[in-house]
């Protein structure tokens, strides 16, 4: 899914832990301007997500507003020190988009809450 990490463990032969890592191949990111806002799915149907910003002034104050179907629901929090700042959302419905609004950006992103279900992925082109 969109926006679900791949956990992996790399093991010696005798099976004992080396190093463990996680990518997210189909991030569910935007950015605008040096903003960004990423939703990484913390279980597999989304009913858990982490939601990470950066770029923003430091301890600034940052609007949220997420959209899922007819529901919407806004909130303020402030960036931390380095400008970033972390917020879990817990499952609404279907599909949620969440945008942040600032005097400088407005970055946002959307992904699907529910049962596992196969997404096309649509890469973007690099700079």
């Amino acid at each position: 899914m969109v926006g679900q990490p791949r956990r992996f463990v790399l093991t010696g032969k005798d099976k004992k832990p080396l190093a463990m890592g996680e990518v997210v191949p189909f991030p569910a990111s935007g950015t605008d301007g040096n903003c960004t806002v990423e939703a990484v799915l913390l279980a597999p149907n989304g009913a858990a997500t982490l939601l990470l910003g950066s770029g923003f002034e430091p301890n600034e104050p940052i609007a949220f507003a997420s959209t899922s179907w007819d529901e919407k629901v806004g909130s303020t929090r402030n960036a931390d020190a380095n400008g970033a700042y972390q917020s879990m959302c817990c499952r609404l419905s279907k599909d949620m988009t969440r945008e942040t609004h600032r005097s400088k950006c407005h970055p946002s992103t959307s992904f699907h809450w529910g049962a596992y279900q196969e997404v096309k992925a649509e890469p973007k082109a690099g700079p």
